[in-house]
This record gives C-alpha cells, structure tokens and sequence, in this order.
C-alpha cells in the first residue's frame, strides 16, 4: 500500500479517522459555545421589547402606526 507497511498504514488510517473525530468535536463546540450566548441574547431582546413597550389603555391611531412602522393611511384600510 504505497511503500508502507501493514502496520504503518493501519496507523495512518486510525490517524485519519482520529482527524475527522476531531473536526467533529471543534464544530460541536463551536455549536455548544453559540447556545451559551442565547440567554445573553433573550436579555438584551427583552430589554428592547421592554423599552418600546408603553404602558396605556389606550393609543391613538398615530401611536398605533408609529409603533407598527407604517402610516396612519395604511392602518384605515385594515
């Protein structure tokens, strides 16, 4: 097998497995170190709903519109 023994390429070929393993491994670490930062994520969200959010019983239709980001015009047509 390409001037190597029999026991030399049984090595390499655990080499190469052992390698992939590996690349297994970082992607699922990479993987694990992006659900660490979700809670910090869901804060800061909660934190930018918490600031747009007033507190009223009631708004007017240019409230409304501003909140949805759309004119007061395309709120009658609903």
């Amino acid at each position: 097998m390409n001037g190597f023994t029999s026991a030399e390429a049984t090595i390499l070929q655990a080499l190469t497995q052992l390698q992939h393993e590996v690349g297994d491994v970082k992607q699922q670490l990479a993987e694990l170190r992006q659900l660490a930062v979700l809670p910090d994520q869901f804060v800061e969200l909660r934190e930018s709903v918490d600031a747009i959010t007033v507190q009223k019983d009631f708004y007017s239709t240019r409230e409304v519109a501003n909140l949805m980001g759309v004119t007061q015009l395309a709120l009658s047509l609903y």
